[in-house]
């Protein structure tokens, strides 16, 4: 399922229980900032990233809220086609976009200064 930046933080802030949200960025773009509540998959490549969902997710039943975010979102189609088709599990969701379209979104909707 993809969600809207708006429909993301709705649905972060009023969820119960709040879903898992994964950071599916290497560690260095980790590091340059991520968001409250994100839990990174601590990978140097995205080819690390299987391993790191199966092991993070191993205990998580199937039905728990999943949603997951990356720089411009194409890993997050990978990922949650990942959780859904492999894993098994039914309520994934990702940001549209990755976090290249939250900050263009948010940059639009900024008030805009008069000089």
């Amino acid at each position: 399922q993809k969600r809207s930046e708006e429909e993301n933080i709705d649905c972060v802030e009023n969820r119960n229980p709040p879903p898992i949200v994964l950071d599916c960025r290497n560690d260095y773009e980790t590091q340059v900032g991520r968001f409250e509540l994100a839990e990174p998959l601590e990978t140097e490549n995205f080819r690390e990233s299987w391993d790191a969902l199966r092991e993070r997710l191993r205990d998580v039943p199937k039905d728990a809220p999943i949603m997951t975010y990356c720089t411009g979102g194409i890993r997050c189609v990978k990922v949650n086609a990942y959780l859904t088709q492999e894993l098994g599990f039914a309520n994934v969701s990702r940001l549209a976009g990755g976090v290249v379209a939250y900050d263009r979104t948010l940059n639009e909707q900024a008030p805009t200064e008069e000089p």
